[in-house]
């Protein structure tokens, strides 16, 4: 058998019946294992299963028939074969038992029931170099497997963290969005009561504006008109400036102060002849 690294190895073992001429289920056995060498698998698996129905049993029949059932990619049945051969307790078969059981459930994807398996059979027979290259290669693809394992974790991991920040940042754009301070609708009675109840303070500045502007226009229009009637007397003349006298006024004005300053003379005439009088007295 030409050893490879890169694969599990089947040490497939088709022992021989050491039983007398013409005892039952040897002829089966034989043919059996005629077939399986020619590569014959199925027939080879009917053969066993010829031999056993004449010897139940049987550990030989039993082991050759988990090794057809291997070679034809019956895993399941190989195992339930090889443990069959087990549990007979032939020490001829134990140790090889053991390893093809190992293979069989290597083949199913149980790489850790496969290496207590390969641990077994070594521990039966420590020389075996295929049990041994096997339990290796069955080590190394757990620790491939455990790694993938981890690498898929971190990878959901990440991706979970990514899904969660998406759904965060969608909420948050969600969220603002929205109006904030949002006004229930109210009927028309309670929107005349509102305003009854609270002035708007929009509308009192309005309204105080209103005011100021009607204050103003009294003023305004009072202007105009003396601005109208400043206009309507331009043909007489320039208009007098407040607190300055026509000249009719200011003639008037000169002509009073004149017969004041007179009649003070007269006055100051008599109380002078007056008192020259007392003294010549």
């Amino acid at each position: 058998m030409t050893r490879t690294r890169s694969a599990i190895l089947l040490m497939l073992l088709l022992f021989a019946p050491t039983w007398a001429h013409g005892q039952r289920g040897r002829s089966e056995v034989e043919e059996g294992n005629r077939r399986f060498q020619a590569g014959e698998y199925g027939k080879a698996r009917e053969s066993y299963r010829t031999a056993l129905e004449q010897v139940p049993g049987s550990s030989v029949a039993t082991f050759n028939l988990g090794g057809s059932e291997y070679k034809l990619d019956e895993f399941s049945g190989a195992e339930k074969s090889f443990l069959e051969a087990i549990e007979s307790g032939n020490p001829e078969l134990l140790a090889q038992s053991h390893y093809n059981l190992a293979n069989s459930l290597f083949k199913q994807g149980r790489i850790e029931e496969s290496i207590e398996g390969y641990k077994q059979a070594l521990r039966l027979s420590p020389a075996d170099p295929e049990a041994k290259h096997n339990l290796e290669f069955a080590l190394k693809q757990q620790q491939e497997q455990e790694k993938q394992q981890q690498q898929n974790q971190d990878q959901d991991q990440s991706s979970q963290e990514d899904q969660d920040q998406k759904d965060q940042e969608d909420q948050e754009e969600g969220e603002s969005g929205q109006q904030p301070n949002e006004q229930p609708e109210q009927n028309p009675e309670q929107e005349g009561e509102g305003e009854d109840q609270e002035e708007d303070p929009g509308e009192s500045s309005r309204a105080d504006e209103d005011e100021q502007r009607a204050q103003d226009q009294p003023a305004e229009r009072e202007q105009e008109q003396d601005e109208d009637q400043a206009d309507g007397d331009s043909d007489a003349g320039p208009a007098p400036v407040r607190g300055q006298l026509t000249k009719e006024e200011a003639s008037r004005l000169l002509e009073a102060i004149q017969e004041d300053l007179q009649s003070l003379r007269r006055e100051q005439l008599k109380k002078l002849k007056r008192s020259r009088a007392e003294k010549d007295w």
